[in-house]
């Protein structure tokens, strides 16, 4: 018999995360992700759960031809996994037959506290004038967009369990011939 565990963490910050950064150095409006109000609870902006108010961050904005500014999606990031197995064979041996029969069992946990874009994002995509830098002067605000998976908050855990079982037969015809079956 066989049993293992295995855990696998990630933890990803981005400089500044839950700072608000931008407010602070004076660009009024940039954090549309901010944190949770005290007195309420709420979310600042509708692009945030109520549950999981993790975020202050300013809106990705990207000129695709240009350079990007603003926060990274998928971060503050926390990822774990847990994997409980347990695995056993029984081998039999009946005349010409050695009859092997086993399974493996495994327990997955799969823990992350995420939010995708969680202050949302805007692409410039040099649809007026075919540059991005006139567009935005021109006045070109470009797509917004915001994930949805923020709306039910950003932890989530997923569970799922795996059983594979097994029969091998190894069955000696003569000397010389084995077949598997």
């Amino acid at each position: 018999m066989t049993v293992g565990y295995n855990r696998i963490f990630n933890h990803i910050l981005s400089f500044g995360t839950g700072s608000c950064l931008a407010a602070k150095i004076g660009i009024p409006g940039a954090d549309l992700g901010s944190k949770c109000d005290p007195i309420t609870g709420y979310p600042a902006s509708l692009n945030q759960s109520k549950k999981d108010c993790i975020s202050c961050g300013m809106t990705s904005f990207l000129m695709s031809n240009y350079f990007s500014i603003g926060d990274r999606g998928y971060a503050p990031y926390q990822g774990g996994t847990n994997v409980y197995s347990i695995s056993d064979t029984l081998d039999l041996i009946r005349g010409k037959h050695n009859i092997r029969f086993g399974g493996t069992f495994r327990a997955n946990q799969m823990n992350v506290r995420n939010n995708a874009f969680q202050d949302g994002f805007v692409v410039e995509n040099a649809g007026l004038t075919g540059d991005d830098a006139a567009d935005v002067l021109l006045g070109g605000t470009g797509i917004f967009a915001a994930h949805d998976q923020t709306f039910l908050g950003g932890t989530t855990g997923r569970r799922w369990k795996l059983f594979r079982p097994f029969v091998q037969d190894d069955w000696r015809v003569t000397n010389r011939r084995s077949t598997w079956v």
